[in-house]
């Protein structure tokens, strides 16, 4: 009930090949609870109880929990920015395609219909319809698939824009007919980028803080050097040799909490390449590295 009645962010309990299963074990699960317990368990109070702390635990997931998780997220950044525009747009969050039908249901509930989905990997943009007047795009897509090439040079009418939330640490990228007007945005930050200039995304700020630091290191500030490479790893993911440079520089200080946070760094490092990354493999592991 609170899936179906959910004001934000609903699932998809119409499914039947979802629903029926799911019923089944939740009705299972309960008659195993209730055997062998005492009789009041099974008492109607016992029954309408139970049922309410689902509901109400079951709505707060939804409509508190999942809003605070969704809202701040390059979909919610989509359904919002989807909402401001007066016009159409396709967009890719980069997630299986599993995820569809709650990408069209919220865009149903949060955009207004406005958004479709599309996939830069086999989706043309030259060939996409002529209904959509704009594109949305993560910046994970943009790592993998440098679209604003593709934009530039197939779709050249469409004006590219970073939007970002009041924080700037969630990016969302776009090619759009024409911008929404600044009173119909929200908290939404509406960037202007001109062709051929590199957009922000975790890459861009990964690089920017590697050749910032490796400036502050040969002047000698390697607290300067570490508080940018912080500052970046604080914001970005899966950058690999800024978590490893990180976690270097930290060692080299050598306080027993820089030792400490460099394993962290080191070990997230060495999981992203699989073990690639010998060194933060090394640095990752204390009995490993012989100290």
């Amino acid at each position: 009930a609170p899936a179906i009645v959910s004001s934000y962010d609903r699932a998809m309990p119409m499914r039947v090949e979802i629903a029926v299963p799911v019923a089944l074990l939740a009705a299972y699960g309960l008659s195993r609870l209730l055997e062998g317990r005492r009789r009041w368990m099974a008492s109607p109070a016992a029954g309408l109880g139970m049922a309410s702390l689902i509901a109400i635990s079951g709505t707060w997931i939804f409509d508190v929990v999942n809003a605070r998780i969704l809202a701040p997220s390059a979909a919610g950044l989509a359904m919002r920015a989807g909402a401001a525009i007066d016009h159409s747009a396709a967009w890719s969050n980069g997630t299986a395609t599993g995820s569809t039908d709650v990408v069209r249901f919220l865009d149903e509930e949060l955009a207004g219909g406005r958004l479709s989905w599309w996939e830069p990997r086999t989706d043309d943009v030259a060939a996409l319809p002529e209904k959509v007047r704009g594109l949305l795009w993560t910046p994970g897509e943009q790592m993998e698939s440098r679209i604003d090439r593709d934009v530039c040079t197939k779709r050249p009418a469409l004006a590219l824009v970073e939007i970002s939330d009041r924080s700037g640490r969630t990016r969302l990228f776009g090619a759009l007919e024409r911008l929404p007007a600044a009173s119909s945005t929200g908290d939404l930050r509406w960037t202007p980028r001109a062709c051929g200039q590199t957009l922000e995304t975790d890459a861009t700020v990964a690089a920017r803080a590697l050749s910032e630091a490796a400036e502050a290191g040969r002047a000698g500030n390697t607290d300067d050097a570490i508080a940018r490479l912080e500052q970046a790893a604080a914001v970005t993911l899966v950058q690999p040799r800024l978590y490893s440079a990180l976690a270097t520089l930290l060692v080299h200080r050598g306080t027993p909490r820089d030792r400490e946070r460099a394993r962290f760094w080191a070990t997230l490092a060495c999981r992203i390449t699989d073990g690639a990354d010998a060194k933060a493999c090394a640095l990752s592991d204390p009995v490993r590295r012989g100290g």
